[in-house]
């Protein structure tokens, strides 16, 4: 088969046809290059891949002239079928950005359903079209321009071969058994779902047991605001959040004396903003924030997170137990006989550990409804 050129679409002539080319087209296979808070702030698009029988679209959204929402009604429309590999992330990015893609298969799943072990793209596609692909550059700077030809090379191999990889794993679904391709399309229907429902802002605080046991209610408020002041900064100077002050640095800082607050220089990625008068800012920000919990009757002596009282862990301890219980003697069963069944790499997919945890603590949801049946099943089978 005659390997095809990338095209470079970054202008707005480019763009036109490329968009006339999708729109007449019943399949697409699709895939993404973003930056996630490395080299700029925020979750960012950086180039969008999308393959059809004829062609290889590299679109730069980027470029002036490419407006990508553009695309966003042939990804969203259920006539088009998509086909990508490993999307998870991807899709979230394009939630961000307003699109809601339909009709997507994620070729990950037919793979994990026939029991393969978690390859890569490049893996996989050797081990079963036996294509041996270029030198990866996922952890490249993708904001550069112009892109590098390697880059480029890439970023075209990653949807170039999605059709055949189909066309191959497809069969050799409906060869492993009937049931097998209707269980392919319930995962894929289960990702587009669980997708939006996994959503959230990645800007949070993430505090360990350990630190939430340290704060008191005034250090946790003041936390808070300078969290908010960062998201504002990196924001502004287009840079990662860490950039700007390490979530350490932070929480060291809220933690310092109230009279002689100190920063460390290290926890301030930036050089630019390692001087005596950003310092001075940050320790104006921290004693605002302090005025404030105390104006709002917060308190230093008092923790910011209560700890739970004899009742409440009583009835934590015993749920626990209740979970571990049940996965020891019932779903740990249930996963012997799907590996023995289906093999190891396939089992753990269907029922991993922590699968069995949220099903355990009665989260049926959690699976696509084809795997509760299945369990059902094999469950009265060991009665």
């Amino acid at each position: 088969m005659k390997k095809l050129a990338y095209q470079r679409i970054d202008d707005c002539s480019s763009f036109d046809q490329a968009l006339e080319a999708l729109r007449q087209c019943n399949n697409l296979a699709i895939d993404l290059e973003f930056d996630k808070n490395r080299f700029r702030y925020g979750f960012n698009l950086c180039l969008m891949q999308m393959a059809t029988d004829k062609d290889i679209f590299l679109i730069d959204p980027l470029a002036k002239g490419v407006d990508i929402e553009r695309v966003f009604p042939v990804l969203e429309s259920p006539e088009v079928k998509k086909v990508a590999f490993e999307f998870g992330e991807d899709l979230r990015l394009l939630h961000a950005l307003g699109c809601k893609p339909q009709h997507l298969e994620d070729l990950s799943n037919a793979s994990k359903l026939l029991g393969y072990s978690q390859l890569s793209l490049t893996n996989l596609v050797a081990s079963v079209l036996d294509v041996e692909l270029g030198q990866g550059s996922q952890m490249s700077n993708w904001f550069q321009r112009p892109l590098t030809s390697q880059q480029c090379s890439y970023a075209a191999d990653d949807v170039r071969y999605l059709f055949q990889l189909r066309e191959v794993l497809l069969s050799q679904l409906l060869a492993a058994d009937e049931d097998r391709l209707q269980w392919y399309a319930q995962e894929n229907a289960f990702f587009l779902k669980d997708a939006i429902e996994k959503e959230r802002e990645d800007t949070g605080i993430s505090l360990s047991k350990d630190d939430r046991k340290a704060l008191n209610q005034v250090q946790y408020h003041a936390l808070q605001a300078l969290y908010q002041e960062r998201e504002k900064l990196a924001e502004q100077h287009n840079r990662p959040a860490f950039k700007i002050f390490t979530s350490k640095g932070l929480l060291d800082l809220v933690q310092s004396d109230p009279n002689k607050p100190s920063i460390a220089e290290k926890e301030i990625g930036l050089k630019s903003m390692r001087t005596t008068a950003v310092y001075e800012k940050w320790k104006k920000t921290l004693k605002q924030a302090r005025e404030e919990a105390s104006a709002r009757g917060l308190k230093s002596d008092q923790p910011a997170f209560l700890p739970l009282d004899d009742e409440e862990k009583r009835m934590k301890r015993d749920e626990q137990k209740r979970i571990n219980r049940l996965v020891e003697e019932e779903w740990k069963s249930i996963q012997a006989v799907l590996k023995k069944r289906f093999g190891q790499e396939m089992a753990t997919f269907m029922l991993s550990n922590r699968t069995m945890k949220r099903l355990a603590a009665g989260e049926s949801n959690a699976v696509p409804p084809y795997r509760m049946v299945l369990f059902d099943s094999i469950r009265s089978s060991l009665k």
